[in-house]
């Protein structure tokens, strides 16, 4: 049976179709799908990347900033604990005055250890409406680096990944906690609408028909097998024609 899966962010909506064996029958527990641990922990990583993608994708917007608040020298701490304090402690000054300026304070948040420096940091995800003199007042412990802005064309996977990633591309060992999330988002992010359509033949179109005012986006278009349990599927994404 084709499930058809549907992630809405509005003028944008990402489109998986594949067939779903384990939902023909609701009552018996479908048997067990095999794959290697590889290709589980691959499909399990993919599925964190959609979730940190969605609400960023959701919350932020072009131009936004990516920042990383660092220790300077005579402030550094290898205390885990108080690093995270520290952390709280900006969170907290930083809600106050957003209240104050009228500001809405949304945040992507992830706290680790530099690949060859290994000293702690902080990295966020803040609206570009929070003037960076306001991040100084709220930081004292070093300083403020812009690592970038997002991305123009709203394409923030590689920045979901980045948050995701346990072993930085490879380049750490993956020793935390099994299921612990590295990153945390604040509680006022939404998460995109999600819906699934079944009922539907077997088979799809090669070529995607958007429904009346929408249109494929270029080079969006991708098929596969996955690596679970070998089954096809495909995904596309569509926007809104203005």
């Amino acid at each position: 049976m084709r499930i058809r899966k549907i992630v809405d962010y509005g003028n944008e909506r990402h489109i998986t179709n594949t067939n779903a064996p384990m939902f023909r029958n609701h009552k018996k527990r479908s048997k067990k799908l095999r794959g290697t641990s590889a290709a589980v922990k691959k499909i399990n990583e993919e599925h964190s990347v959609d979730i940190a993608f969605g609400k960023l994708k959701m919350n932020f917007k072009p131009h936004d900033w990516h920042t990383a608040l660092t220790y300077s020298d005579e402030n550094y701490t290898d205390d885990e604990d108080k690093v995270k304090r520290d952390k709280r402690n900006f969170i907290s000054k930083l809600k106050n005055r957003c209240k104050k300026a009228g500001i809405e304070l949304k945040y992507l948040t992830m706290t680790e250890q530099g690949v060859r420096s290994k000293k702690w940091h902080h990295h966020f995800i803040l609206p570009q409406e929070i003037p960076i003199s306001m991040l100084y007042e709220c930081w004292k412990f070093g300083q403020i680096r812009i690592l970038n802005t997002l991305y123009p064309d709203g394409d923030f996977r590689g920045l979901a990944k980045y948050f995701v990633d346990k072993t930085k591309g490879g380049q750490k060992d993956d020793d935390r906690e099994r299921g612990k999330r590295r990153y945390s988002f604040s509680k006022n992010c939404i998460a995109p609408e999600i819906t699934y359509e079944t009922g539907l033949p077997d088979t799809w179109l090669s070529t995607p028909r958007p429904p009346r005012g929408w249109k494929l986006k270029p080079d969006s278009l991708y098929s596969d097998i996955d690596g679970w349990g070998g089954y096809p599927f495909q995904k596309y994404i569509i926007v809104k024609i203005e």
